[in-house]
């Protein structure tokens, strides 16, 4: 079995899925720690432009403002929905709902 290591997309998934549990969880800081590390991970390896490194700047963003973190929220909510217009009128299969969040639908 091949180690993909801290540093590969899908470990980035597995953070993200993790900052989920804990948010449903009502644990935001542990939310905050793993959705920051998704986002890092996928704006190293994916770059800041692609639809995996917005939805985890997204899921950052929404957890900081969970935790009262406002100006923070809003400076990584702005630069995700910045990235995310550019992306909606280039990638046909993702469309930019009201929240700010992507959903794939193709």
């Amino acid at each position: 079995m091949k180690t993909l290591g801290e540093r590969h997309a899908h470990t980035a998934t597995n953070y993200n899925n993790l900052g989920v549990l804990y948010r449903s969880k009502g644990d935001v800081a542990a939310a905050r720690s793993h959705f920051a590390a998704a986002h890092d991970i996928t704006s190293a390896v994916l770059g800041p432009d692609h639809p995996d490194t917005v939805t985890a700047a997204n899921n950052l963003g929404l957890a900081l403002q969970a935790e009262g973190r406002l100006p923070e929220a809003e400076r990584v909510l702005r630069a995700a929905r910045e990235v995310g217009w550019r992306l909606a009128g280039q990638a046909v299969g993702w469309v930019l709902v009201f929240s700010g969040m992507f959903i794939h639908v193709g």
